[in-house]
């Protein structure tokens, strides 16, 4: 998004997080808007959280996309949740390794993985994609390796939820239609001008997902 300055056009961008508890549908959390996707920038973020009540204490799992800035925030604010790496960030990491001859295989060995029906299923799954790739493609198999336990923390949980907890698609899509009524804007007046436009897209997305019907949430002990 374009913010107008006395100095001209300045680029900023939207920092959002939702979160889902055990009995209602997802919901947007919090928004920010910043300079960047910097590790102050999402502390601030999750501080805001934190001091309007979500201080962790049931907090399981948060789903990141590998920003460096995101995952450090994660660390000092919510150090004890578990971190959830999103799968379909990953394989496009992936697949910039890839010859076109052989994408298809390779990334359908690598999906293999996170369709497991177990955790041990899962990893043996890993463990033949690496078996067959690492000669070949040693980048892409590290890839993978490095962040496999946070690639796999939504196997301990129950199998219907696993496609929800393992990417953050529910932020990317939510975004779409914030891009779609900004984007025709050359810019905006000023930061609060932005803000209050988001804030409603945000609001009207919450009362879309909370008017759908909302599925059981156990956590698989």
């Amino acid at each position: 998004m374009s913010i107008k300055r006395a100095s001209g056009l300045k680029k900023r961008v939207v920092l959002a997080g939702y979160g889902r508890d055990g009995q209602g549908p997802k919901e947007l959390l919090a928004f920010l808007l910043a300079d960047s996707e910097s590790e102050a920038a999402w502390t601030t973020l999750r501080q805001s959280l934190w001091q309007r009540g979500l201080q962790g204490a049931r907090l399981e799992l948060v789903i990141t996309d590998g920003a460096p800035g995101m995952i450090a925030a994660l660390g000092f604010v919510y150090p004890h949740a578990r971190p959830q790496r999103c799968w379909v960030q990953k394989l496009r990491n992936v697949s910039g390794y890839l010859r076109k001859a052989d994408h298809a295989e390779v990334m359908k060995g690598a999906r293999a993985i996170y369709l497991a029906k177990t955790r041990r299923e899962a990893g043996q799954a890993f463990r033949t994609w690496r078996q067959r790739g690492s000669g070949v493609y040693p980048k892409a198999v590290a890839c993978v390796e490095k962040d496999l336990e946070a690639l796999l923390a939504h196997m301990d949980y129950p199998e219907h939820l696993r496609p929800q907890l393992r990417t953050t698609n529910a932020r990317e899509r939510a975004f779409v239609e914030v891009r779609r009524r900004t984007r025709p804007m050359s810019a905006f007046m000023n930061d609060a001008s932005c803000e209050r436009l988001t804030y409603a897209l945000v609001t009207h997305l919450n009362v879309q997902w909370s008017r759908k019907p909302k599925a059981k949430s156990t956590h698989k002990s």
